[in-house]
């Protein structure tokens, strides 16, 4: 599968590479830096990423052919998609976040 997922390359090559536990003691912590570090265009853009990739994806191989395609160095303890979504959902909770403090305008 040769999809565009730039976003969700960006997470998975730049905080899940081989010295990701450098970032954080589990993968939650690091998904949580993520969102610290980064602007709130990519954070969506990894939702949306992470939502498409699903939507294409069959199987659980071919969800690991792209995230060993992106140089993930995590191992996945149980289901890839499950995973995605637990993503997915904490991104999206940093999002929700920054909407309810977003300025009124």
């Amino acid at each position: 599968m040769r999809v565009e997922f730039p976003h969700l390359d960006h997470l998975v090559g730049g905080y899940f590479h081989q010295d990701w536990k450098t970032d954080g003691d589990t993968w939650v912590d690091v998904v949580k830096l993520f969102c610290r570090m980064e602007q709130l265009e990519y954070r969506r853009g990894v939702v949306e990423d992470i939502e498409e990739l699903q939507r294409l994806s069959e199987t659980e191989m071919q969800l690991l052919q792209v995230l060993n395609e992106f140089g993930c160095a995590y191992r996945v303890d149980g289901s890839i998609r499950e995973w995605l979504k637990g993503v997915a959902g904490i991104v999206r909770s940093s999002l929700d976040r920054a909407d309810q403090q977003a300025p009124l305008q």
